[in-house]
């Protein structure tokens, strides 16, 4: 037991220590570049353009790293989760429980590379196509990386995502819900108790009172980004509807359910 503790924490550990290589390796580099780009050009607006021109072509392989450290992660921990459970005996409830808490670590881990992932797909596009960087004979190369990454991302963490539920409903057998149906949520929110319903709604109003605070400081960077940047007002304008729609679907919602629950009251 002890070695295995042992073993699990020296792989952590290495995930840890390359995610912080490579992320410190990128940083370091791009840091350098930028000062010796500063002394040529004696420009720091300058120099930081034409570093980022200069790396452009290799943020590619910073997606794929990213992708494999998040891979390798969520494979570890799901398997560290599977075996501790297939080892409990009949009455372990408290390791049951914690069990249950980190099979949470590769579902969010999996749904912020998905985010992460439409972000790169979205610079390397941008790369691709209209910083003009990637030779010729290597932009074909690109483009299949670029399209073979961003499929394979999403392939692997929906797998996670399944196979993390399905363990999930392997322990708790009243859980409900396909992963890969549009009712998912509603289906897996119907089947949990009132402890993890009130866990899931206290998040959710976290949730939204954060993405509040994030709209405000957006909208204060499209407007300085369309004032002094020359931006344009696409920002401010996505940010505005994004807003709305958050405000506009708590509002209805909360309308909706009070009245649902005067309705049963009466």
């Amino acid at each position: 037991m002890g070695n295995n503790k042992k073993e699990k924490s020296n792989t952590k550990i290495a995930i840890v220590f390359a995610t912080i290589l490579i992320i410190s390796g990128f940083v370091g580099y791009f840091t350098s570049a930028i000062l010796t780009k500063v002394k040529k050009s004696k420009s720091t607006m300058n120099a930081l353009k034409n570093t980022t021109l200069d790396i452009a072509p290799y943020f590619i392989y910073f997606t794929i790293a990213v992708n494999i450290i998040a891979l390798l992660y969520c494979i570890i921990s799901y398997n560290n989760c599977r075996k501790t459970y297939k080892s409990l005996g009949d009455e372990d409830y408290d390791k049951l429980d914690e069990i249950e808490i980190k099979l949470g670590h590769p579902l969010y881990i999996a749904s912020i590379s998905m985010i992460l992932n439409l972000f790169f797909f979205t610079m390397n596009a941008y790369i691709l196509l209209k910083l003009h960087v990637i030779p010729k004979k290597s932009s074909n190369l690109y483009t299949i990386l670029t399209f073979g990454v961003f499929l394979l991302s999403y392939v692997w963490e929906v797998i996670i995502q399944a196979k993390t539920v399905s363990l999930e409903k392997e322990m708790n057998p009243e859980k409900k819900g396909n992963i890969l149906d549009t009712k998912f949520v509603k289906d897996w929110i119907d089947s949990c108790d009132e402890a993890q319903k009130m866990t899931i709604y206290k998040s959710a109003y976290a949730s939204y009172s954060a993405t509040s605070a994030a709209f405000m400081i957006m909208w204060v960077i499209s407007l300085l980004g369309m004032l002094i940047g020359d931006q344009g007002m696409f920002a401010p304008i996505c940010v505005t509807i994004l807003w709305l729609v958050q405000v506009l679907s708590y509002s209805i919602a909360g309308n909706k359910y009070e009245k649902e629950g005067n309705h049963i009251a009466e």
